[in-house]
């Protein structure tokens, strides 16, 4: 996902799907091995998006000072370049357990398409926007422009589990829909007045807002796990981000409260309630409310600066973008000690 600044109000995209309900170890006891992942042929820089419960890894792979960036996904030991042939421009943000992956591919002429691969080929959706998450059936979720080039949130449901056809629905007047889960629960953000406010959606009940925290109006819903324990982050005083974590009253409920993580970006979260994300300056890790910087959970003299961790998977694997020796940035792999 594009790196945000703590001063800077954006919409936060969506992170990774989290699909099973598998246990993971306590944070506190907690150590990691770190792989680095490296980068996609000639580019200079990867950001990986999504690391699902097999280890496959997916993101972004860019030039220096800009150019065309490639989506990558991490099989193997290997990147395998997943940009389509004349296009200009992918990006990776989710993969799910059977390896369907979501997100987006600009054409030839410039036009950015919701993009869905399929054994390594991308189709492209007739629409202008992306696609932020996919769950273990297939279904997307994302944004796209309308003929007025107004944004909507929305749902693609294939035609069969994971299958390359499907339908499309706007969940919402505007916003983006950033994450989805098993049930297909649907988080993200939708205006509200001059700011944004998280929203969850599912079949029977519509979409709901669910406000914001702080006194900013400014609320970004970015993933959900297999319980409906949705994540987000908020602006809070002096212009920096919070993350926060919203728990429904039952599972997969309508009626829940938020609460505040404190200064960060919470990105991910897995079916065990793990949430990982960042601050300004390090890749953090929350479980029951308590954070922990994953620089002092890899061993020591590792070489390693984590900036960010974007993704965790339900077998607690976790993946982000750090430098290694002062290089620039490359996505690792951390994988729990056990």
């Amino acid at each position: 996902m594009p790196s945000l600044s703590s001063k800077v109000v954006t919409a936060l995209p969506a992170l990774c799907f989290a699909g099973g309900l598998l246990a993971a170890l306590p944070a506190s006891a907690q150590t990691y091995t770190i792989k680095d992942l490296g980068v996609l042929g000639t580019t200079r820089f990867s950001i990986p998006h999504c690391v699902n419960q097999n280890g496959l890894v997916v993101g972004e792979s860019n030039y220096q000072g800009g150019g065309a960036g490639k989506a990558f996904l991490y099989q193997n030991n290997a990147m395998v370049d997943l940009s389509p042939a004349g296009s200009l421009k992918s990006i990776a943000y989710s993969i799910n357990t059977t390896g369907v992956i979501a997100g987006m591919v600009e054409d030839a002429s410039g036009n950015t398409h919701p993009a869905l691969w399929r054994n390594g080929v991308a189709s492209l959706l007739n629409y202008s926007g992306v696609s932020y998450a996919v769950n273990y059936a297939g279904a997307m979720v994302g944004q796209v422009q309308d003929a007025s080039s107004v944004n909507h949130a929305f749902l693609w449901t294939p035609t069969v589990p994971n299958g390359g056809t499907g339908s499309l629905q706007y969940l919402n007047n505007g916003g983006s829909a950033n994450g989805i889960n098993h049930f297909t629960q649907v988080v993200g953000s939708i205006p509200s007045g001059t700011g944004s406010h998280a929203f969850l959606w599912d079949a029977s009940h519509g979409s709901k807002d669910l406000g914001a925290l702080g006194t900013s109006n400014q609320m970004f819903g970015t993933g959900i796990n297999y319980n409906g324990i949705v994540i987000g982050s908020f602006v809070g005083t002096g212009s920096v981000f919070h993350a926060a974590v919203w728990t429904p009253t039952t599972n997969n409920g309508t009626t829940g409260a938020w609460s505040d993580l404190g200064i960060g970006q919470a990105l991910s979260i897995n079916s065990s309630g793990q949430i990982v994300g960042k601050t300004d300056t390090a890749a953090i890790l929350w479980q029951n409310g308590v954070a922990k910087n994953l620089n002092t959970l890899i061993p020591a003299g590792s070489g390693w600066t984590l900036f960010e961790a974007d993704s965790i998977s339900d077998t607690g694997q976790i993946t982000g973008a750090g430098s290694i020796n002062g290089s620039m940035s490359h996505a690792f792999l951390l994988t729990p000690v056990h």
